[in-house]
Protein backbone atom coordinates (compact mmCIF):
# COMPACT_ATOMS: atom_id res chain seq x y z
CA UNK A 1 0.00 0.00 0.00
CA UNK A 2 2.52 2.39 0.89
CA UNK A 3 4.87 2.23 -2.59
CA UNK A 4 1.00 2.77 -4.38
CA UNK A 5 0.73 5.64 -2.15
CA UNK A 6 4.64 6.84 -3.02
CA UNK A 7 3.61 6.35 -6.79
CA UNK A 8 0.84 8.36 -6.77
CA UNK A 9 2.65 11.14 -4.83
CA UNK A 10 5.55 11.25 -7.48
CA UNK A 11 3.03 11.22 -10.51
CA UNK A 12 1.17 14.00 -9.15
CA UNK A 13 4.53 16.14 -8.16
CA UNK A 14 5.40 15.51 -11.86
CA UNK A 15 2.40 16.48 -13.50
CA UNK A 16 2.21 19.70 -11.42
CA UNK A 17 6.11 20.32 -12.46
CA UNK A 18 4.91 20.14 -16.09
CA UNK A 19 1.98 22.83 -15.59
CA UNK A 20 4.06 25.09 -14.29
CA UNK A 21 4.95 28.22 -15.96
CA UNK A 22 3.62 29.34 -19.09
CA UNK A 23 1.15 32.12 -18.60
CA UNK A 24 0.44 34.05 -22.59
CA UNK A 25 3.84 35.33 -23.24
CA UNK A 26 3.79 36.18 -26.80
CA UNK A 27 7.05 35.31 -29.11
CA UNK A 28 8.03 33.85 -31.87
CA UNK A 29 5.77 30.82 -31.87
CA UNK A 30 7.51 28.20 -29.60
CA UNK A 31 5.05 28.51 -26.99
CA UNK A 32 4.93 30.01 -23.56
CA UNK A 33 7.77 31.09 -21.66
CA UNK A 34 9.32 29.19 -18.72
CA UNK A 35 11.88 31.55 -17.36
CA UNK A 36 12.42 32.23 -13.72
CA UNK A 37 12.06 35.70 -12.43
CA UNK A 38 16.00 36.47 -12.73
CA UNK A 39 14.85 36.82 -16.80
CA UNK A 40 11.94 38.80 -16.15
CA UNK A 41 12.20 42.93 -17.54
CA UNK A 42 11.50 45.20 -14.47
CA UNK A 43 12.81 42.66 -12.14
CA UNK A 44 16.58 41.78 -12.74
CA UNK A 45 16.65 43.37 -16.21
CA UNK A 46 16.26 47.08 -16.00
CA UNK A 47 16.03 49.63 -18.04
CA UNK A 48 19.64 51.11 -17.97
CA UNK A 49 20.68 47.15 -18.98
CA UNK A 50 18.87 47.45 -22.00
CA UNK A 51 21.23 48.04 -24.82
CA UNK A 52 19.25 47.23 -28.41
CA UNK A 53 15.95 45.91 -28.95
CA UNK A 54 14.52 44.17 -32.34
CA UNK A 55 11.22 43.44 -33.99
CA UNK A 56 11.24 41.76 -37.07
CA UNK A 57 8.55 40.24 -39.53
CA UNK A 58 9.76 38.83 -42.74
CA UNK A 59 7.51 36.62 -45.31
CA UNK A 60 10.43 35.49 -48.44
CA UNK A 61 7.11 33.66 -50.20
CA UNK A 62 4.92 35.20 -53.21
CA UNK A 63 4.86 39.24 -52.39
CA UNK A 64 8.10 39.26 -50.29
CA UNK A 65 7.93 41.35 -47.52
CA UNK A 66 10.51 43.07 -44.59
CA UNK A 67 9.67 44.70 -41.50
CA UNK A 68 11.87 45.70 -38.73
CA UNK A 69 11.83 48.24 -35.62
CA UNK A 70 14.91 48.92 -33.57
CA UNK A 71 15.05 50.52 -30.11
CA UNK A 72 18.52 51.52 -28.89
CA UNK A 73 20.64 53.79 -26.63
CA UNK A 74 24.23 54.59 -27.95
CA UNK A 75 26.66 57.15 -25.72
CA UNK A 76 23.89 58.34 -23.40
CA UNK A 77 21.18 58.95 -25.88
CA UNK A 78 18.36 56.88 -27.26
CA UNK A 79 17.15 55.87 -30.65
CA UNK A 80 14.15 54.11 -32.82
CA UNK A 81 14.92 52.65 -36.13
CA UNK A 82 12.87 51.60 -38.74
CA UNK A 83 12.77 49.73 -42.17
CA UNK A 84 10.52 48.13 -44.60
CA UNK A 85 11.58 46.36 -47.85
CA UNK A 86 9.13 44.92 -50.12
CA UNK A 87 9.33 42.67 -53.52
CA UNK A 88 5.70 43.04 -55.04
CA UNK A 89 4.64 39.98 -57.11
CA UNK A 90 8.09 38.60 -56.29
CA UNK A 91 9.75 35.82 -53.79
CA UNK A 92 12.54 37.06 -51.45
CA UNK A 93 14.36 37.25 -49.46
CA UNK A 94 14.69 41.15 -49.97
CA UNK A 95 17.64 43.28 -49.44
CA UNK A 96 18.49 46.73 -48.81
CA UNK A 97 17.79 47.53 -52.40
CA UNK A 98 13.70 46.95 -51.92
CA UNK A 99 13.96 49.35 -49.06
CA UNK A 100 10.25 51.34 -49.14
CA UNK A 101 10.94 53.40 -45.90
CA UNK A 102 13.92 53.78 -43.68
CA UNK A 103 14.00 55.85 -40.87
CA UNK A 104 15.84 56.85 -37.39
CA UNK A 105 14.92 59.18 -34.86
CA UNK A 106 16.23 60.28 -31.70
CA UNK A 107 13.91 59.73 -28.41
CA UNK A 108 13.57 61.57 -25.83
CA UNK A 109 13.32 60.13 -21.78
CA UNK A 110 9.51 59.75 -21.60
CA UNK A 111 9.34 57.98 -25.34
CA UNK A 112 11.91 55.56 -24.26
CA UNK A 113 10.54 54.95 -20.96
CA UNK A 114 7.10 54.81 -22.77
CA UNK A 115 8.80 51.90 -24.85
CA UNK A 116 9.95 50.21 -21.79
CA UNK A 117 6.92 50.06 -20.73
CA UNK A 118 5.31 48.37 -23.25
CA UNK A 119 8.21 45.61 -22.91
CA UNK A 120 7.88 45.48 -18.88
CA UNK A 121 7.20 41.91 -17.22
CA UNK A 122 8.23 39.96 -20.90
CA UNK A 123 10.05 37.38 -20.59
CA UNK A 124 14.11 36.64 -21.96
CA UNK A 125 15.33 33.12 -22.65
CA UNK A 126 18.12 31.69 -24.19
CA UNK A 127 17.65 32.06 -27.95
CA UNK A 128 17.52 29.07 -30.73
CA UNK A 129 18.59 28.67 -33.77
CA UNK A 130 16.27 26.62 -35.34
CA UNK A 131 13.47 28.89 -36.15
CA UNK A 132 10.65 27.28 -37.59
CA UNK A 133 10.86 26.60 -40.78
CA UNK A 134 8.26 28.86 -42.72
CA UNK A 135 7.32 31.35 -40.12
CA UNK A 136 7.20 34.92 -40.74
CA UNK A 137 7.74 35.93 -37.25
CA UNK A 138 7.27 38.31 -35.56
CA UNK A 139 10.46 37.97 -33.94
CA UNK A 140 11.71 39.89 -30.94
CA UNK A 141 15.57 39.85 -29.19
CA UNK A 142 16.51 42.17 -26.58
CA UNK A 143 20.05 42.47 -25.90
CA UNK A 144 20.81 43.59 -22.44
CA UNK A 145 24.28 43.83 -19.89
CA UNK A 146 23.41 40.04 -18.82
CA UNK A 147 22.46 38.46 -21.38
CA UNK A 148 26.20 36.64 -21.76
CA UNK A 149 25.36 36.65 -25.46
CA UNK A 150 22.51 34.24 -25.21
CA UNK A 151 19.97 35.09 -23.35
CA UNK A 152 18.54 37.45 -25.99
CA UNK A 153 14.66 35.70 -26.97
CA UNK A 154 11.93 38.57 -25.91
CA UNK A 155 8.12 36.78 -25.04
CA UNK A 156 5.91 39.98 -24.37
CA UNK A 157 3.96 39.78 -21.20
CA UNK A 158 0.36 39.31 -23.65
CA UNK A 159 -0.86 40.02 -27.11
CA UNK A 160 -1.95 42.81 -25.74
CA UNK A 161 1.20 44.74 -24.90
CA UNK A 162 2.72 42.93 -28.13
CA UNK A 163 -0.16 44.93 -30.22
CA UNK A 164 0.11 48.21 -28.27
CA UNK A 165 3.99 47.81 -28.96
CA UNK A 166 3.46 47.56 -32.80
CA UNK A 167 0.91 50.77 -32.69
CA UNK A 168 4.01 52.82 -30.95
CA UNK A 169 6.31 51.77 -33.40
CA UNK A 170 3.85 52.85 -35.98
CA UNK A 171 3.45 55.79 -34.55
CA UNK A 172 7.29 56.76 -34.27
CA UNK A 173 8.06 55.77 -37.65
CA UNK A 174 5.69 58.30 -39.01
CA UNK A 175 7.31 60.98 -36.69
CA UNK A 176 10.84 59.65 -37.53
CA UNK A 177 9.90 59.75 -41.52
CA UNK A 178 12.02 58.48 -44.70
CA UNK A 179 15.04 58.41 -46.08
CA UNK A 180 13.27 56.63 -48.97
CA UNK A 181 10.94 58.38 -51.55
CA UNK A 182 7.01 58.06 -49.79
CA UNK A 183 5.02 60.29 -48.04
CA UNK A 184 6.96 63.26 -45.62
CA UNK A 185 5.31 63.44 -42.54
CA UNK A 186 5.70 66.68 -40.50
CA UNK A 187 1.94 68.12 -41.09
CA UNK A 188 0.25 69.35 -38.62
CA UNK A 189 -3.58 69.72 -37.62
CA UNK A 190 -3.54 73.12 -38.96
CA UNK A 191 -2.36 71.93 -42.29
CA UNK A 192 -5.50 69.26 -41.93
CA UNK A 193 -8.21 71.01 -45.38
CA UNK A 194 -10.30 67.54 -45.04
CA UNK A 195 -12.96 66.02 -42.82
CA UNK A 196 -13.30 62.42 -42.87
CA UNK A 197 -16.47 60.91 -43.22
CA UNK A 198 -16.03 56.70 -43.13
CA UNK A 199 -13.98 54.40 -44.30
CA UNK A 200 -15.36 50.94 -45.97
CA UNK A 201 -12.64 47.88 -46.02
CA UNK A 202 -13.11 45.09 -47.47
CA UNK A 203 -9.69 42.82 -47.34
CA UNK A 204 -8.82 40.20 -49.54
CA UNK A 205 -9.13 36.61 -48.59
CA UNK A 206 -10.26 32.89 -49.92
CA UNK A 207 -13.22 32.80 -49.98
CA UNK A 208 -13.77 28.96 -50.98
CA UNK A 209 -15.30 27.68 -47.99
CA UNK A 210 -17.40 30.75 -46.98
CA UNK A 211 -14.91 33.17 -45.43
CA UNK A 212 -15.97 36.67 -44.87
CA UNK A 213 -14.25 39.81 -43.31
CA UNK A 214 -15.28 43.72 -43.27
CA UNK A 215 -14.34 46.56 -41.58
CA UNK A 216 -16.20 49.39 -41.10
CA UNK A 217 -14.60 53.62 -39.68
CA UNK A 218 -17.33 55.54 -38.55
CA UNK A 219 -18.54 58.24 -36.43
CA UNK A 220 -21.59 58.55 -34.26
CA UNK A 221 -24.23 61.53 -33.99
CA UNK A 222 -21.73 62.67 -31.08
CA UNK A 223 -18.73 62.92 -33.27
CA UNK A 224 -17.01 59.78 -31.09
CA UNK A 225 -15.11 57.91 -33.87
CA UNK A 226 -15.06 53.98 -33.98
CA UNK A 227 -13.90 50.83 -35.86
CA UNK A 228 -16.68 48.05 -37.06
CA UNK A 229 -15.18 44.69 -37.73
CA UNK A 230 -16.97 41.87 -38.69
CA UNK A 231 -15.24 38.60 -39.51
CA UNK A 232 -16.51 34.38 -40.08
CA UNK A 233 -14.17 32.10 -40.81
CA UNK A 234 -15.91 29.90 -42.81
CA UNK A 235 -19.58 27.79 -43.74
CA UNK A 236 -20.62 26.26 -39.83
CA UNK A 237 -18.43 29.34 -37.75
CA UNK A 238 -19.69 32.30 -35.94
CA UNK A 239 -19.97 35.72 -37.71
CA UNK A 240 -18.15 37.81 -34.53
CA UNK A 241 -18.73 41.76 -34.64
CA UNK A 242 -16.35 43.55 -32.47
CA UNK A 243 -16.18 47.15 -32.19
CA UNK A 244 -12.91 48.99 -31.41
CA UNK A 245 -12.71 52.61 -29.85
CA UNK A 246 -10.87 55.21 -32.25
CA UNK A 247 -8.73 58.59 -30.46
CA UNK A 248 -9.45 61.33 -32.05
CA UNK A 249 -5.93 62.29 -32.41
CA UNK A 250 -5.17 58.79 -33.99
CA UNK A 251 -7.92 60.13 -36.62
CA UNK A 252 -6.27 63.79 -36.91
CA UNK A 253 -2.84 61.97 -38.07
CA UNK A 254 -4.65 59.28 -40.11
CA UNK A 255 -6.81 62.04 -42.32
CA UNK A 256 -3.23 63.82 -42.52
CA UNK A 257 -1.97 60.61 -44.00
CA UNK A 258 -5.13 60.46 -46.62
CA UNK A 259 -4.44 64.48 -47.52
CA UNK A 260 -1.10 63.67 -48.42
CA UNK A 261 -1.37 60.18 -50.20
CA UNK A 262 -3.55 61.66 -52.55
CA UNK A 263 -5.55 58.47 -53.43
CA UNK A 264 -7.93 60.16 -55.47
CA UNK A 265 -5.28 60.40 -58.35
CA UNK A 266 -5.18 56.28 -58.00
CA UNK A 267 -8.70 55.78 -58.45
CA UNK A 268 -8.42 55.39 -62.31
CA UNK A 269 -5.74 53.25 -62.41
CA UNK A 270 -6.42 50.96 -65.57
CA UNK A 271 -7.51 47.59 -64.61
CA UNK A 272 -5.27 44.45 -64.27
CA UNK A 273 -5.20 40.95 -66.00
CA UNK A 274 -4.99 39.90 -62.77
CA UNK A 275 -8.12 37.20 -61.69
CA UNK A 276 -8.08 34.41 -59.48
CA UNK A 277 -11.10 32.70 -58.75
CA UNK A 278 -11.81 31.33 -55.00
CA UNK A 279 -10.84 34.19 -53.67
CA UNK A 280 -12.05 37.53 -52.54
CA UNK A 281 -10.32 40.85 -53.86
CA UNK A 282 -9.57 43.66 -51.49
CA UNK A 283 -11.41 46.84 -51.90
CA UNK A 284 -11.51 50.20 -50.25
CA UNK A 285 -14.45 53.10 -50.08
CA UNK A 286 -13.40 56.31 -48.87
CA UNK A 287 -15.47 59.16 -48.32
CA UNK A 288 -14.65 63.11 -47.08
CA UNK A 289 -15.09 66.61 -47.47
CA UNK A 290 -12.66 69.10 -49.18
CA UNK A 291 -12.76 71.89 -46.51
CA UNK A 292 -11.13 74.80 -49.55
CA UNK A 293 -13.92 73.46 -52.08
CA UNK A 294 -16.61 72.18 -49.59
CA UNK A 295 -17.48 68.96 -52.29
CA UNK A 296 -17.94 65.68 -50.83
CA UNK A 297 -15.11 63.28 -52.03
CA UNK A 298 -15.81 59.63 -52.59
CA UNK A 299 -12.51 57.06 -53.81
CA UNK A 300 -12.91 53.57 -54.34
CA UNK A 301 -9.95 51.90 -54.52
CA UNK A 302 -10.16 47.91 -56.30
CA UNK A 303 -7.19 44.95 -56.05
CA UNK A 304 -6.93 44.33 -59.74
CA UNK A 305 -5.60 47.85 -61.05
CA UNK A 306 -2.21 48.15 -61.86
CA UNK A 307 -0.70 50.40 -59.61
CA UNK A 308 2.80 51.14 -59.94
CA UNK A 309 5.43 50.09 -57.14
CA UNK A 310 4.76 53.64 -55.41
CA UNK A 311 1.31 53.18 -55.56
CA UNK A 312 1.65 49.55 -53.68
CA UNK A 313 3.62 51.95 -51.00
CA UNK A 314 1.25 54.08 -49.97
CA UNK A 315 -1.32 51.48 -50.12
CA UNK A 316 0.62 49.43 -47.59
CA UNK A 317 0.78 52.46 -45.34
CA UNK A 318 -2.75 52.84 -45.34
CA UNK A 319 -3.55 49.35 -44.33
CA UNK A 320 -0.68 49.22 -41.79
CA UNK A 321 -2.11 52.74 -40.36
CA UNK A 322 -5.96 51.68 -40.66
CA UNK A 323 -5.32 48.55 -38.48
CA UNK A 324 -3.14 50.55 -36.30
CA UNK A 325 -6.50 52.79 -35.54
CA UNK A 326 -7.87 50.37 -33.20
CA UNK A 327 -8.12 51.00 -29.77
CA UNK A 328 -9.61 49.35 -26.83
CA UNK A 329 -12.30 47.02 -27.46
CA UNK A 330 -16.34 48.17 -26.55
CA UNK A 331 -18.22 45.25 -27.73
CA UNK A 332 -17.86 41.97 -29.26
CA UNK A 333 -20.81 39.97 -29.90
CA UNK A 334 -21.24 35.94 -31.88
CA UNK A 335 -23.83 34.72 -34.01
CA UNK A 336 -24.04 31.79 -34.95
CA UNK A 337 -24.43 30.89 -38.53
CA UNK A 338 -27.33 28.50 -39.31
Amino acid sequence: MKKYLLFALVLIMLVMSGCEGGGDGVNSGRGPFNGGDDKVVGKAIQMSDIKEFYYTVENINYDAFYQRYKFYAEDGKYYFFHETRERKDDYGPTTEEDATARGTLELSDKEWEDFYDLILDGEVRERADNADSGDSGPWYYLYWKGDKDKYQEFSFASKKQADKFVDYCVELAEKAGSEVEGVTPGLTEDDLCIELDYIYYHPGYGDMNGESHNRSLFKDDNGDWYIESSDCEGIGEPFITTIYEVSQEDIVDFSLFLQSAKFDTMENRPDSDLFMTDYSPWNVSIAYKDNNTGEKVSIRLEEYKEYSNADYRLLDEFFMRFKALEGDIISQEEEEDY
